[in-house]
């Protein structure tokens, strides 16, 4: 019966995790999407809203943040289907 409870409570914690991660995803190509529309408009030649280098920086950071969360996903996705949720 312990070991019961120990896998519900582990289950949980993933399932936590899970929507952490899903949420920080969805903030981050929020942040991304806005830095890419800032990104477009420079290309189509408006100038009054290019890309700093600041921004191309934390741009650069979204996206590796968002591969190492889509690898996190995969991992805690995994350990959830071993358990069977």
């Amino acid at each position: 019966m312990k070991e019961l409870k120990e896998k519900r409570k582990e289950v949980n914690t993933a399932e936590e995790e899970l929507r952490e991660v899903v949420k920080k995803q969805k903030e981050l190509a929020l942040k991304e999407q806005k830095l890419g529309r800032t990104e477009l408009s420079e290309q189509e030649g408006s100038t009054d809203s290019s890309l700093t280098a600041e921004e191309q920086k934390e741009l650069a950071s979204i996206e590796d943040v968002n591969n190492t969360l889509a690898k996190s996903a995969s991992s805690i996705q995994t350990a959830l289907s071993k358990t069977g949720k």
